[in-house]
């Protein structure tokens, strides 16, 4: 399996970017690019059938992010930022922890949602 890693740095300072809330998606856009791992991920979610349009394809960075916008760009940097992580660990049993934890988390995060939306 090739394994592209992304640059865990960048991807951190992008989601500080994100939570300013006078940042712009353009500079969203531009930022994204030079992440290769973040890039395909975001067109490749662009052009999912949840986001697709029926008369278009997503065919460049700047139309995904657009598309999905920044609170789930930002849920997607987190995400590759944890796997990214949690891949590096060697340990297999420290592996297995960190995926039981990043589990729990996604629930307990779902769950939160889930109340939210009824409260």
């Amino acid at each position: 399996m090739l394994v592209f890693p992304a640059n865990v740095k960048a991807s951190l300072k992008l989601l500080q970017l994100l939570d300013d809330p006078d940042f712009h998606l353009d500079t969203a856009a531009q930022i994204v690019i030079t992440e290769p791992v973040i890039a395909a991920r975001v067109v490749a979610i662009g052009n999912s059938a949840i986001f697709a349009r029926r008369s278009s394809r997503v065919e460049n960075v700047r139309t995904a992010v657009n598309l999905l916008g920044l609170n789930i760009l930002r849920s997607l940097v987190a995400a590759i930022v944890v796997r990214q992580v949690c891949t590096a660990i060697a340990s297999p049993a420290l592996r297995a922890k960190t995926e039981l934890l990043w589990q729990h988390s996604a629930h307990v995060a779902a769950l939160a949602f889930v109340l939210a939306r009824h409260v």
